[in-house]
């Protein structure tokens, strides 16, 4: 009894939980691959892609599943069914889902990623993935962690048709610390000098401020002459004045 009661209340959560996925997607594909995918912004490289690949599948299942429910609550409706009710919330849900997945689908699908290659140098990997753009495709560098999870766009390519062969490869020259990107019969196209681990470990350097010079003083010892023309300025009630002869 206790695992239909567990059963039926995630059931029951189950259309909640696939309209905050929903709007995790269509906020993540509006606010932050745009900015990724030009290089303003770091971010997980690896989601990105998966969103790319399963925005439209889940987009499709979840109106499937919108149109059974709303199905099921209208028969349910006309035979006066107390159940009517929660089949109409569920449906409503499930509606305002597929409305955000087909929100997110536009951005997501007008510019999807194709991961090309991927190579790892000086403790760093480098992923080369293919970007439609409309009618052209791009070609970007991403830089990322150890990981390859954490990255941001280094470079990005102008405007290749897609009747141009689309296969591109990462190569490394290890005696230049060269990373070049390479596009079919087009050869190499961007090149890259990846910053060498000893100097991202050795971090920059603190830079102390100089100590301050030691203070001058202006005063000298007083020479007779002038002591003696001291005195008689104080008698004649005038001010000495520093610096006279």
């Amino acid at each position: 009894m206790q695992a239909h009661v567990s059963r039926m209340q995630s059931v029951k959560y189950l259309p909640w939980s696939i309209l905050a996925l929903a709007v995790g997607y269509l906020a993540v594909a509006w606010l932050w691959k745009r900015d990724f995918i030009w290089g303003d912004s770091w971010g997980p490289y690896w989601l990105f892609i998966m969103m790319d690949w399963t925005v439209l599948p889940l987009s499709l299942v979840n109106s499937l599943g919108f149109v059974i429910v709303a199905a099921v609550g209208l028969v349910r409706l006309s035979r006066r069914e107390p159940s009517a009710q929660s089949s109409a919330l569920t449906s409503g849900v499930l509606l305002l889902a597929s409305m955000c997945f087909l929100g997110a689908c536009f951005p997501l699908l007008i510019s999807p990623m194709t991961p090309l290659d991927s190579l790892t140098v000086q403790g760093r990997v480098y992923h080369l993935s293919g970007i439609t753009a409309l009618i052209d495709e791009n070609y970007a560098l991403f830089e990322c962690d150890g990981y390859g999870l954490l990255c941001r766009q280094i470079y990005r390519s102008g405007d290749y048709t897609f009747a141009e062969p689309i296969r591109a490869q990462l190569a490394y020259d290890a005696a230049t610390n060269t990373l070049s990107v390479a596009v079919g019969a087009h050869g190499t196209i961007h090149t890259y000098q990846p910053e060498p681990a000893s100097a991202r470990d050795a971090g920059p350097r603190r830079a102390f401020p100089a100590p301050p010079a030691p203070r001058q003083s202006h005063w000298s010892a007083p020479t007779p002459g002038n002591a003696r023309r001291g005195v008689a300025l104080v008698g004649s009630g005038q001010v000495p004045q520093d610096g006279l002869g």
